[in-house]
């Protein structure tokens, strides 16, 4: 058993990369909820986003007027 099969192989692989995948995807969550994202270090934020902070900025910038506003189905005010 000092050698693995090939799919042995293949299965540790997927599931170590979907274990990334959700790691990742609740630094995400935490992030969003918790935290300002900007304030991370540059590498970190293309990490998670795959984006850099400029791009983001001027995406957010073209594409806020052509947004419209959003209507809350709870009570709570802005």
């Amino acid at each position: 058993m000092s050698q693995m099969l090939p799919v042995q192989r293949f299965l540790i692989n997927e599931l170590e990369d979907r274990e990334r995948y959700y790691v990742l995807r609740l630094q995400k969550r935490v992030m969003r909820d918790e935290n300002d994202p900007f304030n991370l270090p540059d590498r970190r934020f293309i990490d998670l986003f795959r984006l850099n902070k400029d791009l983001v900025f001027y995406l957010f910038r073209k594409l806020t007027p052509h947004m419209s506003e959003s209507l809350r189905v709870t009570k709570i005010t802005r």
